[in-house]
């Protein structure tokens, strides 16, 4: 990867709905909270560290919410691209029939769709999140502490270097967690 686009991009990871305090109900101030942090920490890397790409691995729950906020900034900021690394071509049968056009609405306002593996397999959410973390200088985590996918992606960035920017969803509280410390 061109190392000038690699430190310039700044993926997503975080917990979907079922880890998140609030569950589904993005009305919850605290999901609004939440957003509005997503919102500023992007806005943050593009406007005083040069990001301009941005990767969301487009899971429902922080994925989505980051992926939009791109979307919405994009229209503010000049320049910025958004990428949507998909586990690969099987992943929307998962999704509820919400989940799916929200999926759906993303995608149209991306930048660009990688299908991280083709053919399918079962460890394809597990490379999607390499991914994420092999194609940043930065991440973007909402992270509890709980185990699953987004703990992965977090200690996986952590041993890649990557600048990490963790927003715990229960109290709000920002910190930086491993790597380069230069956010």
């Amino acid at each position: 990867m061109d190392s000038e686009l690699h430190d310039h991009t700044c993926s997503f990871t975080g917990h979907r709905p079922s880890k998140l305090p609030w569950g589904d109900d993005e009305r919850d101030p605290r999901a609004l909270e939440l957003k509005e942090k997503l919102r500023g920490y992007i806005r943050l890397l593009a406007e005083q560290k040069g990001v301009r790409r941005f990767i969301s691995g487009m899971a429902p729950g922080i994925d989505m919410y980051a992926a939009e906020a791109v979307i919405e900034l994009k229209k503010e900021i000049g320049g910025l691209i958004l990428e949507c690394a998909v586990p690969d071509g099987d992943f929307t049968g998962a999704l509820s029939p919400s989940e799916k056009i929200r999926y759906c609405r993303i995608i149209s306002g991306c930048d660009s769709v990688l299908f991280v593996c083709d053919p399918p397999r079962p460890d394809s959410d597990l490379e999607r999140d390499r991914y994420l973390a092999d194609s940043a200088r930065y991440i973007l985590a909402v992270y509890s502490g709980a185990e699953g996918g987004t703990a992965y992606t977090v200690n996986y960035a952590k041993k890649r270097g990557c600048s990490i920017i963790v927003i715990d969803p229960t109290n709000m509280k920002v910190y930086a967690a491993g790597g380069k410390q230069d956010v």
